[in-house]
């Protein structure tokens, strides 16, 4: 499964991040979004996250 998600509708600690394309911390991009990739293997969750400012999530949308 694959969820995208923005940081400004997170509660706590989770509304901040720092992109993993170019370094910009969340409080410079309140477009800043979490993407989490995440599948279930015997019941066990498993999964990576990254946070992607607007600018890198829209080139990542090129490129792919």
């Amino acid at each position: 499964m694959i969820e995208i998600k923005y940081l400004q509708d997170y509660d706590g600690a989770d509304k901040y991040g720092t992109c993993m394309g170019c370094g910009k911390f969340s409080k410079e991009d309140p477009n800043m979004v979490r993407v989490s990739f995440k599948h279930d293997i015997g019941g066990i969750a498993q999964g990576v996250t990254v946070c992607l400012c607007n600018r890198c999530r829209v080139e990542l949308y090129h490129k792919i």
